[in-house]
């Protein structure tokens, strides 16, 4: 398990007030310049090797939101706002996007779902399954792995979120969805932590690429 984001920033405050200690030490036994210059060196690639995964994560946000942006300018999708955000998704106008709440397929056939304009509810959760309606239909929008093919019929995996090796964006059809209960997300208490972006679908068929990049 990686090292996550508090205990980086708990390790980095001890690091700098040692360091801090170590440069006063220096500078007041009147240590030669190089020795500082070292050890300046030495903590800003201590500091660059604490926080590149934090930097290897934003830009692979970075690049999923302008995916995400061109893909909606492309289907001149709007944000939800003020009462459509109580609505269910059979009760959305066309032309517009927003993240499924239940965040299964389940919430958005029986009309319990509700999309809400932010990815993030108040208290924190997620809600990572965004939503397009266009069409008259409702889609699910996320990434599937380059050698799924457009046409593949059977279960897929759905990425909410982009992961290295599942870079495909793409827009599935409510519709094109088996109803059979198969049809899953892994958001549950004793899901694995790794999988929690994760849609498993069974598609009759499968809808063209459109927002790959």
């Amino acid at each position: 398990m990686g090292i996550r984001a508090t205990e980086r920033a708990l390790a980095l405050a001890i690091f700098g007030i040692v360091v801090s200690l170590i440069l006063s030490m220096l500078a007041a036994a009147k240590a030669p310049t190089q020795a500082i210059l070292t050890s300046a060196g030495v903590t800003l690639t201590l500091i660059i090797l604490l926080y590149s995964p934090e930097l290897r994560r934003f830009t692979r946000d970075a690049k999923e939101e302008r995916e995400r942006r061109k893909l909606r300018r492309a289907r001149r999708l709007r944000v939800v706002s003020g009462v459509e955000a109580d609505m269910s998704p059979y009760e959305l106008p066309d032309g517009v996007f927003g993240y499924e709440v239940i965040f299964a397929v389940a919430g958005l056939r029986s009309g319990t779902a509700r999309i809400k304009p932010d990815r993030t509810n108040p208290e924190g959760y997620p809600y990572p399954l965004e939503v397009h309606k266009f069409n008259g239909e409702t889609w699910l929008v996320g990434y599937i792995a380059a050698n799924v093919t457009e046409d593949q019929d059977g279960y897929i995996d759905l990425w909410m979120r982009r992961k290295t090796r599942s870079d495909q964006l793409v827009e599935i059809s409510l519709a094109r969805l088996e109803d059979d209960g198969e049809s899953r997300g892994d958001r549950s208490w004793d899901s694995s932590a790794k999988n929690i972006f994760r849609l498993k679908l069974n598609a009759r068929s499968f809808p063209t690429i459109l927002g790959h990049v």
